[in-house]
């Protein structure tokens, strides 16, 4: 649900409030969920928080999950629309063990060789997203604190799974780490948003404008985007779900020009 009625002053900002859901069905309401707390926080808004991702259900679920360390395995945060950069913290404290590993996407491959993670370790994992390129980040930092990012979540290293559980990386994240070109993912997607990451940029900063058109040609959405250096990686959210069908996502840096087809199938 999006807070874009007309009387939005009915719910305060910067006021923690609790939130339950329930369901609808023919008329007929349903029991309402656990609470949660929620906040209209606006300078949050600008540089929101993420974590591992932890929708139950979705297909790159990752916070609480058992990983293979390797090549081809990885592990996803919530993307965070318009970040060019996160970074991924994996820590035992117990044993003063920390490595974090910065991405120009919102998913990492656990597959490094300095300070690598190990089979049968259950690691705290926290995550960071930035809007300048890692020149600033967005955490839950507020001195004399420690420096908590965020949410933590955890992440066992095991050395072979059984019935299911480890997600191979597919053909459209592979691509998101193409040298250049524009990629878009899920295809087919919602109509809610799409991820993106366009790569080659010859501007080091500058604006990058964002077209969707219907197959009609129409313009359903256009937005522009601050970037900072080679790669862009985010999500277009609109602000009404755009109906299924084919559409085409145009970006526009400069001279350079980046077309792709994009299909919303849900």
């Amino acid at each position: 649900m999006k807070f874009n009625w007309a009387l939005a002053d009915q719910i305060p900002a910067n006021t923690p409030m609790n939130v339950r859901i329930r369901p609808v069905v023919l008329g007929t309401a349903g029991a309402w969920g656990p609470a949660y707390r929620f906040q209209i926080d606006a300078l949050r808004a600008q540089c929101p928080l993420t974590k591992l991702m932890d929708i139950p259900g979705n297909q790159y679920l990752s916070c609480g999950e058992d990983r293979v360390y390797g090549a081809g395995n990885y592990v996803h945060a919530r993307p965070v629309q318009g970040a060019n950069k996160y970074q991924f913290r994996f820590q035992i404290p117990a044993e003063s063990f920390s490595v974090t590993r910065t991405s120009n996407t919102y998913f990492v491959q656990l597959n490094w060789a300095t300070l690598p993670l190990q089979a049968g370790k259950t690691y705290q994992v926290d995550v960071r997203a930035s809007f300048d390129n890692g020149a600033t980040w967005c955490t839950d930092f507020i001195p004399p604190s420690l420096d908590p990012w965020g949410d933590v979540c955890l992440l066992t290293i095991v050395s072979s799974l059984q019935g299911g559980g480890q997600r191979m990386a597919t053909d459209d994240e592979m691509d998101a780490t193409m040298k250049t070109g524009m990629r878009l993912w899920p295809s087919p997607g919602t109509g809610e948003a799409v991820n993106m990451t366009i790569a080659g940029i010859e501007e080091d900063e500058g604006l990058l404008d964002l077209a969707v058109m219907d197959a009609m040609g129409r313009v359903v959405h256009r937005e522009t985007i601050l970037m900072n250096g080679p790669i862009w990686t985010g999500s277009i959210g609109f602000d009404t779900e755009l109906p299924n069908g084919a559409y085409v996502v145009q970006a526009v840096a400069g001279a350079q020009r980046w077309t792709e087809r994009w299909v919303v199938n849900e």
